[in-house]
């Protein structure tokens, strides 16, 4: 059974109801969504009134979908608390977030977070952090370095409420890289492995998101090397959707185990993506019913997986590879930015116990399997 997660977007889109007016009174005669995949019109007939009478019609239509939009996403956040305390303040005073209280004690952020200046947080709790492999929390409390990287990376400078995320894909953090999101019937999601479980928490100098898996930047981060397996690794990273592929194909205990392995790890979307091209309602569906087909998930699992241990500049050096499936892909770099077939890196590096893992924004698939 697959790990559920919701990777569907939320509709409607305040910006796109917006350019659909626009287009509205470019193109009288037609009303456009364009949120929707594909754009949707719906035929307006001048003739059944005047332009008066089309124009108030048309005003009717953006009032009630930004209406439903606004209420819709509002609804997930209903009851947030007040402002009271800092964001310091606010975590010490709650005991699922003892472990991150700690954590920006060790790093030296306390101050930060207690300060005047408006920052927005997103808050691990106490669970998320425990879900992290055995040890790993260990060794990173112990590289302050690092630590810091880390914390920072859930930190944004500024007060963002849902509103001004609403049509976001990412955000700069303080740790000085880019933090994906994106807004999904269930919330918000956060980074490629993290989704917001409660309400929003107003604080006097910003607000916290609590979230259930802790965030780590696009730089490898080294507390990893040795530490962790390929698998306990993707685990951690909440890629639920992977895990439970290679559970089905019996390729989990070979990635938890003494080895040499290059994993090509697409992210939850990648493989929702790949069920059935586009992230409509029925896309999980269809990803249940391939894993069904333990065959051919085991084909595709294999796709994406190299044996051996090589890093990302080696892979370029070589200039392509061929998976366990037997399938060669080229492998390519522009800019820095490096592509396998189609899909490209958009983290490298990740050392384990037992060889990389590349997380990729595409699943490499074999010839002959039906998606």
């Amino acid at each position: 059974m697959l790990h559920e997660r919701s990777d569907r977007p939320f509709r409607p889109s305040i910006g796109a109801i917006g350019t659909a007016f626009e287009r509205l009174d470019e193109q009288k005669g037609f009303i456009c969504w364009y949120n929707a995949k594909p754009a949707q019109c719906a035929v307006h007939n001048p003739k059944s009134g005047s332009a008066a009478v089309s124009r108030v019609a048309s005003a009717i239509v953006l009032v009630i979908l930004v209406t439903a939009g606004t209420v819709g996403f509002a609804a997930y956040y209903r009851g947030a608390p007040g402002k009271e305390s800092t964001i310091l303040a606010t975590l010490e005073s709650n005991g699922d977030f003892s472990t991150l209280v700690n954590a920006l004690s060790v790093s030296g952020l306390s101050g930060t977070l207690s300060s005047s200046t408006p920052y927005t947080l997103f808050a691990p709790t106490n669970e998320a952090f425990s879900d992290l492999p055995p040890g790993f929390l260990t060794a990173l409390l112990a590289n302050l370095t690092e630590l810091t990287s880390v914390l920072n990376y859930h930190i944004v400078a500024g007060e963002l409420n849902e509103t001004n995320m609403f049509e976001m894909t990412s955000l700069m953090t303080l740790q000085g890289s880019s933090l994906p999101i994106g807004v999904y019937l269930t919330g918000l999601d956060v980074g490629s492995n993290a989704s917001l479980t409660q309400a929003s928490i107003n604080c006097t100098n910003g607000l916290i998101y609590p979230i259930n898996a802790v965030l780590f930047p696009p730089s490898p981060v080294k507390t990893t090397q040795g530490v962790t397996t390929i698998l306990q690794t993707i685990e951690a990273l909440g890629f639920n959707y992977l895990v439970s592929g290679l559970e089905t194909a019996a390729l989990a205990s070979m990635l938890s185990s003494p080895g040499s392995y290059t994993l090509l790890a697409p992210t939850n979307s990648a493989m929702t993506f790949f069920s059935c091209g586009s992230p409509d309602d029925n896309c999980l569906a269809d990803l249940e019913n391939l894993f069904e087909n333990q065959s051919a998930v085991t084909y595709v699992m294999q796709d994406n997986i190299v044996s051996g241990n090589f890093t990302t500049a080696q892979l370029v050096q070589a200039g392509s590879l061929t998976t366990m499936a037997g399938q060669t892909f080229q492998v390519t770099s522009a800019s820095g930015t490096v592509s396998v077939g189609l899909a490209t890196i958009t983290q490298k590096d990740i050392r384990c116990s037992n060889g990389y893992i590349d997380i990729t924004d595409l699943i490499l698939v074999p010839p002959g399997v039906d998606h």
